[in-house]
């Protein structure tokens, strides 16, 4: 507080400038009276000015006591910001960000920025070559923005626009038809078949020549849609109707036999060999009576086997036919008796037309030793071929002999085969010298 003295007056000032202008009036007249100064007492504050975004806001006060007036910040900023345009600094385009930037109209040093985000593309087709009924056209995809060209595809061909079908040829027996039409756009022709081949229509067969047993006759006849269509087809033989074969000749070892038939449509004789006989398992025999037919023993054997009766009193050959079954002579047997010892060999005519199956031969001294008249029983009294035999230590000297050779053997017809005539007088005379020595 401040003491102001003044000429006779003194009071209480209320406030420093109430006092200074009291002072003043008085100056005349200065008394030494003291007044004290105080402060002043602040009301009626009014906002003059708001906050904005960098200043506080204004107020101002009005003194109670002397009506002075003060100013006064108070508060913080509130931040709100009055922007004004943005100003593009880099623009965006559609594959890179651009960049913009605004003021603060209350404080230009307060900026704001921003990332403008690409574009991107802005895609759409357009058609570069047209496709045609003939070709395939190009169409490509494009950005409206920035040109550049990001695919390409090709458009395919177009349809034909056909128009009616005309015939250009009917259907023939052989063909189907033929028909066309045309492109209405491109010209374009298409042929295609018309149907299909009718095939014939054929009259009745006309017999030309008719079929016989021995040869084909023929008959045609004619397409009644083209008179030029003519068929010609063989009448097959039916063949001859034969009877069943009849043999009008048996065969035999020497003849081969004869069979005929006839036609009954047209007759015909027709006529075939049977071949002769073959014997695969004959029996084999010197020439001499048969068992069956011996007088010395009746009812002997039923078997035409022969045994041949021979004299071993003198030295010398003998040589008796080989018979196989019963009627034909291959070959022949010897028997050499030389000092007492006999040797049995033969030969065969014919070659490969006869071969020994079972080979065998034997001397006995009387016929009753024939126990047996298959070969294969008397195995045991099989003599060897070419093998000496001492006929005094075998038969006691005992001269009258038997030979049976009784082989088997396979045999067919052969030019150097000739007919057994057992009944004839060579062999007649032959079998009674043989019977004579039996005793």
């Amino acid at each position: 507080m401040k003491t102001v003295r003044f000429a006779k007056v003194l009071f209480f000032a209320a406030c420093l400038t109430l006092a200074l202008c009291l002072a003043a009036s008085a100056s005349a007249s200065i008394v030494e009276d003291v007044i004290t100064e105080t402060d002043h007492v602040w009301a009626f504050k009014t906002l003059i000015k708001d906050a904005d975004c960098s200043n506080p806001p204004v107020y101002q006060y009005t003194c109670t006591i002397c009506g002075a007036k003060k100013t006064v910040e108070e508060g913080t900023t509130n931040g709100q910001h009055q922007w004004g345009e943005w100003v593009v600094d880099s623009a965006a385009t559609c594959t890179t960000a651009g960049r913009r930037h605004r003021q603060c109209t209350l404080n230009i040093h307060h900026t704001e920025e921003q990332t403008i985000p690409a574009l991107s593309h802005d895609l759409q087709w357009r058609i570069t070559v047209a496709a045609t009924c003939t070709s395939t056209g190009v169409k490509e995809q494009y950005c409206t923005r920035c040109g550049q060209v990001i695919d390409t595809q090709t458009i395919p061909q177009g349809e034909h626009v056909w128009g009616p079908w005309v015939t250009i040829k009917q259907p023939t027996c052989f063909e189907a038809g033929e028909q066309t039409h045309t492109c209405t756009v491109c010209g374009t022709v298409q042929n295609a078949p018309y149907g299909n081949a009718l095939g014939h229509n054929w009259g009745a067969w006309q017999i030309i020549t008719a079929a016989t047993c021995d040869s084909n006759g023929s008959r045609t006849r004619v397409c009644q849609r083209d008179a030029s269509h003519v068929e010609t087809e063989v009448i097959p033989s039916p063949g001859h109707q034969w009877t069943a074969w009849r043999r009008v000749v048996e065969p035999t070892f020497w003849d081969k036999g004869r069979e005929e038939r006839y036609c009954t449509v047209c007759g015909k004789v027709e006529t075939r060999e049977l071949g002769t006989i073959t014997y695969p398992n004959a029996t084999l025999c010197a020439f001499g009576p048969r068992l069956k037919e011996s007088n010395l023993y009746p009812n002997y054997s039923d078997k035409w086997y022969m045994f041949t009766p021979f004299d071993a009193s003198m030295n010398g050959s003998q040589t008796f036919e080989l018979v196989a079954a019963d009627s034909v002579i291959v070959g022949d047997v010897t028997l050499n008796i030389r000092d007492g010892y006999l040797t049995i060999d033969y030969t065969l005519k014919g070659g490969d037309a006869i071969r020994i199956n079972l080979e065998f031969f034997t001397v006995l001294n009387r016929i009753g030793d024939l126990s047996s008249y298959e070969p294969e029983g008397l195995m045991n009294l099989k003599i060897n071929r070419n093998t000496p035999i001492n006929l005094y230590e075998k038969f006691g000297g005992d001269t009258h002999l038997v030979l049976y050779f009784c082989s088997r053997c396979s045999v067919t017809n052969h030019p150097a085969f000739t007919s057994l005539a057992y009944n004839s007088a060579k062999h007649r005379s032959i079998l009674s010298t043989m019977m004579a020595l039996m005793d």
